[in-house]
């Protein structure tokens, strides 16, 4: 067999073809490349000790990470290696159990595997995970949807792809060495946080991919995500380097960059958010210096930040198009929001309704004041994550406006935003610099109120310095005229 790899690359081609987009949804799969399968192996291999080696492929699918891996580690010098290929799809079996006994093949005697048709994240439980004993290494490329918490599978995990990493770090030896290719949302926001302080007491991250496009990871179209193929190892957290690479895509793994990081830079105990930042340039690191300088919060200057109340589907009833002889008021939606101000109402986007009943429930609406509204999503390659915009008290009509879920707002509870606040506040979130600190740590295409709550913020007497300067010179300099106040050229 001339390429294993190849071979059963073709097989999960097979096997993804013959399956639907809802199927596949349901399980939450994204088909490993061959091209992937290769460095994560070489990377795993690189961190295995010992020369007779238990390796496990959790979420199998069609095998081709732990064949991979086997063969890595076996052109490595290990002297034999045992894979255990765990998969509770009943459709993938037929595929994994073909591409395992071709790697029987074309690896030799040294090799070994074992499949067992098994719910992988019910190995949590100690009797079930004791039946497949430890292991030196464990590779996957996980499935990714989100667990409810009356799932009894998902311990303190929101999502089935750290779920997988919990198993897989209780299965492993001590020293035990493992990779997964994963989504990058974990690194921050409050959703994970129980998960992010929980498993790096217990494991130590070694060295992380980024992966600079959602695009080029894996062959679905569907990813929505920035991913990442993180390296950790089954021990308390030395004091040494974490070793950052970085890619485009897949096309250009070989060219990848690499960068030694402290530590404590990438993620810390102290910190109450347990946030994990990935730089991936000396660039990253001296902005993340530059923003150490900057100790406000939102909440220091008496703000928060609000996700907008208007869930379409269930306002049905008071949502209009048009008004048509009823009272109505302003209804905000994402389209409405750019960096520029805002713009309501719109002819692009003109379906969706414009207008909320002025005798809608109180709880739907908010005053006509003046916040800053953010964007909750970004497009799927959009350059900007951060997308920002002042709303001015009557600039839009009615005493009341209706800002819908997809938004997010920045507002005083205790009174109101003046208006070089608010100006200034946007300029901050719309300027590049602070768009490339916040993608260090959040790699989701949503914007989390929580991580806006943690964003590092200038005095307040400095914000409204640059909200007058924004004023006098547009919306369009935001980011020039940012970066000449926070450099010291004033």
């Amino acid at each position: 067999m001339t390429d294993l790899l190849a071979h059963i690359a073709a097989r999960s081609d097979a096997l993804r073809a013959g399956t639907s987009d809802e199927h596949r949804k349901r399980w939450g799969q994204f088909f490993t490349t061959a091209t992937v399968a290769r460095y994560m192996a070489t990377r795993l291999a690189a961190d295995v000790r010992g020369t007779s080696v238990r390796l496990l492929d959790l979420g199998a699918g069609t095998g081709i990470l732990g064949v991979a891996a086997a063969q890595a580690l076996l052109e490595r010098g290990a002297e034999r290696v045992e894979l255990v290929a765990v998969e509770h799809d009943d459709g993938a079996l037929d595929q994994l159990r073909r591409g395992l006994d071709d790697a029987r093949v074309a690896l030799g005697s040294n090799f070994a595997h074992h499949v067992q048709h098994r719910d992988a994240l019910g190995l949590a439980e100690p009797r079930r995970g004791a039946s497949l004993g430890q292991f030196d290494a464990v590779i996957s490329n996980p499935p990714y949807f989100k667990m409810p918490p009356s799932d009894a599978r998902g311990g303190d995990s929101p999502n089935a792809y750290t779920r997988f990493l919990e198993v897989a770090s209780s299965l492993l030896g001590p020293g035990g060495a493992l990779c997964f290719i994963i989504p990058r949302s974990f690194a921050s926001g409050l959703y994970f946080r129980r998960f992010r302080r929980a498993f790096h007491a217990r494991m130590a991250l070694e060295r992380v991919h980024v992966f600079e496009s959602r695009k080029d990871a894996f062959k679905d179209a569907g990813v929505l995500q920035e991913n990442i193929i993180v390296s950790y190892r089954r021990t308390p957290a030395p004091d040494d380097d974490v070793t950052i690479t970085s890619s485009a895509g897949a096309s250009d793994l070989g060219a990848a960059r690499s960068l030694q990081v402290p530590r404590g830079r990438v993620f810390s105990q102290a910190d109450k958010n347990a946030t994990l930042f990935l730089p991936a340039s000396e660039e990253d690191l001296a902005l993340m210096a530059f923003f150490d300088a900057w100790t406000g919060r939102l909440r220091d200057y008496g703000l928060e930040i609000s996700t907008g109340p208007v869930v379409p589907f269930r306002a049905t009833q008071v949502l209009c198009t048009e008004p048509s002889g009823v009272p109505t008021l302003p209804l905000l939606w994402m389209q409405h929001v750019r960096a520029g101000g805002v713009q309501w109402p719109t002819q692009h986007g003109a379906r969706k309704p414009q207008h909320i009943r002025a005798d809608a429930p109180r709880k739907l609406l908010v005053p006509n004041r003046n916040y800053v509204l953010l964007r909750r999503f970004s497009a799927k390659e959009e350059p900007r994550r951060l997308t920002a915009a002042v709303l001015r008290r009557g600039q839009v009509p009615g005493a009341s406006v209706g800002l819908e879920n997809h938004l997010n707002f920045i507002h005083r509870p205790a009174g109101e935003l003046e208006v070089d606040e608010a100006e200034g506040i946007a300029a901050l979130l719309n300027a590049r610099l602070v768009d490339r600190y916040f993608r260090l740590s959040s790699g989701n295409t949503q914007v989390n109120a929580s991580e806006i709550r943690a964003l590092p913020l200038p005095p307040l007497s400095t914000i409204k310095k640059l909200g007058k300067r924004m004023a006098a010179a547009g919306p369009g300099r935001a980011s020039q005229i940012v970066e000449q106040v926070f450099r010291g050229h004033q």
